[in-house]
């Protein structure tokens, strides 16, 4: 029954262990919005840099090209503040290269800024005497609008980014919870239909096996049992077969002593004196009509008390009884493999008197 109590503990062994397993796979789905947190933090670095250079390059533009030559002198720190914005921007974009293409992207911006940055500095340092060229400012404005256009192409490939790992993301978590849900429950279906497969198979019958052989220990040699399907079957037939013969031969054993027990009654009532039988627990078995009249009355126990004891002892053989005296003769009597089984007593009654 242990093994069997055995089968049922690993049946709630697996059934705790496939529910660990889903509480830990609900925990990595929360822990994987983290990690894609993560991802999404490094484009968004990126979209936050360039839209710092955007920024620092807008205001510079307006200033390069609405300021008369003598105010861009007077604003020299802040076109310089400018462009140590839009340098700081870059360099953390440059930094945060995680897309393919996106580094074509920087050294096309960082084209376009070196020439609109040597531009800018020959116009500041332009005297006011000797102005540029009406042209220049338009070229200007041709690399601050490849310089832009280059800066819109890093945002939105940034964010179009941060857009498709976040669907990507929450797809792959989807499908995740899913299978992992279906195996769950797949495990779970499968662990119960195994209980209840080793328990329809082989505890119930094992079971109703024991109990049964248990009340032929007992002695109920007309249990029989059930036929089973599959490998139990075999073993409830030799079962089956083990019970009738016990039962047969317990009946012939039972018929032989009944028969011996008879003739031994019929030869001792032909024994003149009084006569009993005693077990090795000084039970009596056997007595003849003269023995049974020897423990009548009340003197019964004290009869039987004395034999026994010198059964036990084999001391002091005489007996008195009724005003008479008897002497007792003990033979051992012993089976067929000369094993003690108990004793045969004959009581004779002498001439003495009882000293009363």
């Amino acid at each position: 029954m242990s093994r069997l109590l055995n089968i049922n503990t690993l049946f709630y062994y697996i059934t705790f262990l496939l529910l660990i397993i889903s509480l830990t796979a609900m925990v990595s789905l929360f822990q994987l919005g983290g990690a894609v947190d993560v991802i999404l933090q490094e484009n968004f670095e990126s979209v936050l840099a360039g839209e710092e250079m955007a920024a620092a390059l807008d205001q510079l533009h307006i200033m390069m090209v609405s300021m008369p030559l003598e105010e861009l002198g007077e604003n020299r720190e802040r076109i310089i503040s400018c462009h140590q914005k839009f340098d700081n921007g870059f360099l953390r974009a440059r930094n945060n290269i995680t897309l393919a293409g996106e580094e074509d992207i920087i050294d096309k911006i960082a084209f376009n800024y070196r020439k609109y940055k040597a531009l800018s500095d020959e116009l500041m340092t332009a005297p006011p005497e000797r102005p540029p060229p009406a042209g220049f400012k338009d070229e200007l404005s041709v690399y601050y609008s490849d310089a832009v256009e280059a800066l819109d192409h890093l945002l939105n490939t940034n964010h179009m980014a941060m857009v498709q790992a976040d669907e990507d993301a929450r797809l792959m978590a989807r499908n995740r919870a899913f299978w992992m849900i279906f195996l769950t429950f797949l495990g779970f279906i499968s662990a119960f239909y195994l209980h209840n497969f080793i328990k329809n198979r082989f505890s119930e019958p094992i079971l109703a096996m024991i109990s049964n052989l248990r009340r032929v220990s007992l002695g109920n040699l007309q249990i029989r049992l059930a036929r089973q399907k599959g490998e139990l079957d075999e073993l409830t037939i030799l079962i089956n077969h083990l019970i009738q013969k016990i039962s047969t031969g317990q009946t012939d054993a039972l018929l032989y002593a009944v028969g011996q027990r008879n003739l031994a009654a019929a030869l001792i009532e032909q024994i003149p004196r009084p006569v009993l039988v005693f077990d090795l627990r000084q039970k009596l078995l056997l007595s003849n009509a003269k023995g049974r009249a020897l423990l009548l009355g009340q003197q019964r126990n004290e009869v039987l008390q004395r034999i026994t004891d010198f059964i036990q002892n084999n001391d002091d053989n005489r007996l008195e009884f009724d005003g008479r005296m008897y002497t007792l003769n003990v033979a051992p009597l012993f089976d067929e493999t000369q094993t003690r089984i108990g004793s045969f007593i004959t009581v004779e009654e002498t001439d003495e008197l009882s000293p009363e």
